[in-house]
């Protein structure tokens, strides 16, 4: 049997670049799926779907000063406008403003 044994520096900075390059190609993953699942701008009714609400709540939502609505062309949603929005009113630790900026949500 073959034992090979290797400094915890060495170790360490191959684990370090491992996760930097698997966070590359999750934030490239996401960023595909955000890119070609979801629209530039939503509808009132693919914004209830996205959101999992009813008609009240989005009627709600769209009246809001702060929700991202786009009033030139109809109502229609800013998808990284309204997923930027979600990131701030939710509770609980943000999503770090550097995978914000990656994911083109900011």
């Amino acid at each position: 049997m073959i034992s090979m044994q290797f400094e915890k520096q060495f170790i360490e900075q191959l684990a370090e670049q491992l996760s930097d390059r698997v966070a590359e190609l999750a934030i490239e993953k996401m960023k595909d799926r955000l890119n070609n699942n979801l629209p530039y701008l939503m509808t009132r009714t693919q914004t209830m779907e996205f959101l999992q609400c009813g008609s009240t709540v989005m009627a709600e939502l769209m009246a809001r000063p702060d929700f991202p609505v786009f009033d030139e062309a109809g109502k229609k949603v800013h998808t990284k406008k309204l997923l930027a929005w979600v990131d701030s009113k939710t509770r609980g630790p943000q999503a770090e403003p550097r995978l914000q900026k990656q994911l083109g949500i900011v």
